[in-house]
């Protein structure tokens, strides 16, 4: 399984015997770590640069994968559980950004590119959207969870955001205390703090690359520490 140019950027995942990859073209597939042959792939929806991983739900281990749908895959047969298509226009199969596991039985997921972000909600044969909106494009960035909130860096607004993801509701914007971020740049966590490394791709900035901040996670306001 091979993508054309850079549509194959996302990350292995190690599912018992099985190696979940993002297949490029192709979409999610399994590969036995044992025969190191295919057992199964793929969606056929071009999963770009986003990974795939497993995760469980309603007592059932759940292969999750992203691409223009957010698609559940059965881990032993790749069978389609279910899937949605979330998004459309812009550059609709350009899943970059990691999607978020919320309460165990919803999912997050958000995309640059003029996009934004949504949540629905994981039920047996089923995914059922929640809400959708603009608030949080993450274009080259994951968004992170903690304590019930969501953390991101905007395409749309060059901000990082705090997002309620069980009501789509800003919280927060960085630019609204004058702090604007690159849509290129990497967000973490580490314990109650996100740590945001600002870059840009093209144009290069030489003065702003590189820059480190770290903000306080809490859906009150923009606090930056350090």
């Amino acid at each position: 399984f091979s993508g054309s140019g850079s549509d194959w950027a996302g990350s292995p995942f190690v599912e018992g015997d099985l190696v979940l990859v993002n297949g490029g073209n192709n979409g999610v597939a399994a590969i036995s770590k044992t025969t190191r042959s295919v057992v199964w792939g793929a969606s056929g929806n071009g999963g770009r640069y986003s990974s795939p991983f497993a995760t469980t739900i309603a007592g059932e281990r759940v292969v999750i994968g992203y691409d223009k749908f957010i698609s559940g895959f059965d881990p032993a047969t790749g069978t389609v559980l279910w899937s949605l298509q979330w998004f459309h226009g812009g550059v609709p199969d350009t899943s970059i950004a990691q999607g978020l596991i919320i309460d165990s039985n919803k999912v997050f997921a958000a995309q640059g590119y003029g996009q934004g972000c949504t949540m629905a909600n994981m039920g047996t044969g089923t995914l059922t959207k929640v809400w959708q909106n603009t608030e949080l494009a993450t274009k080259e960035n994951s968004p992170v969870h903690y304590k019930g909130y969501v953390y991101g860096v905007d395409e749309n607004s060059a901000s990082l955001k705090c997002i309620d993801p069980l009501t789509g509701t800003k919280k927060w914007a960085s630019t609204d205390s004058g702090k604007s971020f690159f849509a290129e740049s990497a967000v973490l966590s580490a314990g109650d703090q996100i740590i945001v490394i600002s870059g840009k791709a093209a144009p290069y900035d030489s003065v702003n690359n590189g820059n480190l901040v770290v903000v306080q996670a809490n859906s009150t306001a923009y606090t930056e520490l350090y």
